[in-house]
C-alpha cells in the first residue's frame, strides 16, 4: 500500500513538472531557453527529455549541450548522422570529460535525435580556460573560468543558426547574472530560464 501511494505521488509530481515545462515552452517569448539542472539529478533530466517533443511542437529545433565542448561538435554531428562508432565515441567522450551519469545524458541526446532536433555543443575547450581565481572555494561571481565559459557559450549561441533552442545547463549558469547577461553583452540576445530542480 505504501508503494502504491509513493507511485501516485511520483506520477503527480512528474505530470506537474511536465506541465510546467510545457507552459515554459508555450509562454516563452525568446528564441533561447535555458533549462537549469543539477547534473546529478537524473530524474529531472528524464522528465526534461520527455518534454522535448512538446518543445519541438512549440517551434523548437535545437538542443544545446553544456556538457560538450564546442570544438567537439563533430561528435554530435556524427551521432546525428548515425555514422559508424559515433554512439560509442560520444559516450566515451561524455564518460571521460563530463563524468556525470553518461547513460542519462546519452538517453537525452538520443531522444533529441529521435525527434530530429539539431544538437549544439556550447562549452569552452578546457585547454583554453584561464587560470582560476586564487581563492577556494571560488565564489561564482568572481570565477574567471565561469566568466570565460559563459562568454564562449554566448558567442557560440549568438553565431549559431536555429529557430528556437533549449539548452541543458547547470542551474546557476541559468541565473540572470550569468549566461543571460553574457548573451546580452555578446549580441543583445534575451533568454528565459527554468530551474528543473525546483519544479
Amino acid at each position: 500500500m505504501k508503494r502504491y501511494f509513493l507511485a501516485i505521488i511520483m506520477l503527480i509530481s512528474f505530470s506537474s513538472i511536465a506541465k510546467d515545462l510545457s507552459s515554459f515552452y508555450l509562454e516563452s517569448r525568446t528564441r533561447i531557453l535555458l533549462a537549469g539542472e543539477r547534473h546529478t539529478n537524473d530524474q529531472a533530466r528524464d522528465i526534461f527529455s520527455e518534454s522535448l517533443e512538446d518543445f519541438k511542437r512549440r517551434g523548437g529545433d535545437t538542443l544545446g549541450l553544456e556538457m560538450v565542448e564546442s570544438h567537439k561538435q563533430f561528435l554530435l554531428d556524427n551521432f546525428l548522422q548515425k555514422r559508424e562508432n559515433s554512439e560509442y565515441e560520444l559516450y566515451e567522450y561524455l564518460r571521460v570529460r563530463w563524468q556525470y551519469n553518461t547513460e542519462s545524458y546519452m538517453k537525452l541526446i538520443t531522444r533529441a535525435r529521435s525527434l530530429d532536433l539539431k544538437l549544439l555543443a556550447i562549452d569552452l575547450d578546457k585547454r583554453k580556460r584561464p587560470a582560476e581565481t586564487a581563492l577556494y572555494p571560488v565564489p561564482p561571481e568572481i570565477s574567471k573560468v565561469r566568466a570565460a565559459r559563459e562568454a564562449h557559450m554566448a558567442k557560440v549561441l549568438c553565431q549559431a543558426e536555429f529557430q528556437k533552442i533549449v539548452i541543458i545547463i547547470g542551474s546557476f549558469r541559468a541565473l540572470d547574472k550569468f549566461l543571460p547577461t553574457a548573451l546580452r553583452k555578446e549580441c543583445y540576445a534575451e533568454s528565459e530560464s527554468i530551474n528543473l530542480s525546483k519544479l
